[in-house]
């Protein structure tokens, strides 16, 4: 057996996959969050893998990270599945499995000295949010929303089956990329992030226009969407000046003012060595009275 296999966290995320297999063979409809929801759950298992692997504490750090990131992409799939009514089972217990995985791979982001240190004291996280932390974010809640209201404007316009596809992979990217995100442990990495799902909602909006052109009956219901879609942007962009914020102060408060105490200091020249231009205080220029005194006999 090899030693990420003995890890509690590793097996339980795999216990998900194995929840996973069993969720999805019971859905008939296939959407982009499904097959983000295969991806992310591999990718999840195969960086826990991966860190346990590593003795560097930085490698370490950052597939748990991935890791993160992962699970939190499941859980914005269930959601999604959940909301859309493409799933009858409830995403709690799938959830649930997630969100022990998260506090061990925080509890792994503590332990950056050892190789992994698996004490339950470690795995804190906030117990007032209703699983994770990212669905108490407006952004989160209403890229929820989108989805729905795709679902919606899709009964009234005419769509064809290639752009309903690309409505539901970038509407669903927004989603995924604020959760994901949330999940990282680098601040520049959550900013990434949240660039990702900015740029997936201006596809959306455009996406939604063409289908405007082509269904005039619409255009109630997509003003209702683009509403939606204006409050979402802003929400975006609001959460990623509080991280761009957060990861400057966070700069400054790491950047060290003065030398470390275990950095050695470079060398300097020892006093007792003279510089090549000083003149030796031994070795004295005669002075001009000196000079004009006649010199003694011996």
């Amino acid at each position: 057996m090899l030693g990420h296999e003995k890890l509690r966290v590793y097996q339980r995320a795999l216990d998900f996959i194995a929840w996973r297999v069993d969720l999805l063979s019971k859905t008939t409809r296939k959407v982009a969050a499904t097959e983000h929801l295969i991806r992310a759950s591999e990718s999840m298992v195969v960086n826990i893998a991966h860190g346990s692997d590593t003795w560097s504490p930085e490698e370490r750090i950052h597939y748990a990270g991935i890791a993160n990131g992962s699970a939190l992409e499941c859980a914005a799939c269930l959601d999604i599945l959940h909301v859309r009514g493409l799933i009858r089972t409830k995403p709690a217990v799938g959830k649930g499995m997630l969100r022990e995985v998260v506090k061990m791979l925080i509890g792994w982001k503590t332990a950056t000295e050892n190789r992994v240190v698996e004490e339950p004291e470690d795995y804190n996280v906030l117990e007032d949010a209703p699983y994770f932390s990212h669905e108490t974010l407006t952004a989160y809640q209403l890229a929820l929303e989108l989805t729905c209201w795709l679902d919606t404007y899709g009964r009234c316009a005419a769509f064809s089956k290639d752009l309903e596809s690309k409505l539901d992979k970038h509407a669903t990217s927004v989603v995924l990329n604020i959760a994901e995100g949330n999940g990282r442990f680098s601040f520049q990495e959550q900013s990434n992030f949240l660039d990702i799902a900015v740029r997936a909602l201006v596809h959306t909006a455009a996406l939604t226009d063409i289908v405007s052109v082509n269904s005039p009956a619409a255009a109630t219901e997509l003003l209702t969407g683009q509403q939606l879609m204006r409050r979402l942007s802003a929400a975006i962009k609001g959460l990623k000046e509080s991280t761009t914020k957060h990861s400057k102060h966070s700069a400054r408060t790491l950047s060290p003012k003065t030398r470390s105490p275990h950095t050695p200091s470079p060398p300097t020249r020892s006093p007792k060595t003279l510089s090549p231009h000083t003149r030796s205080p031994k070795t004295r220029s005669p002075s001009p009275q000196q000079l004009s005194q006649p010199i003694q006999p011996i």
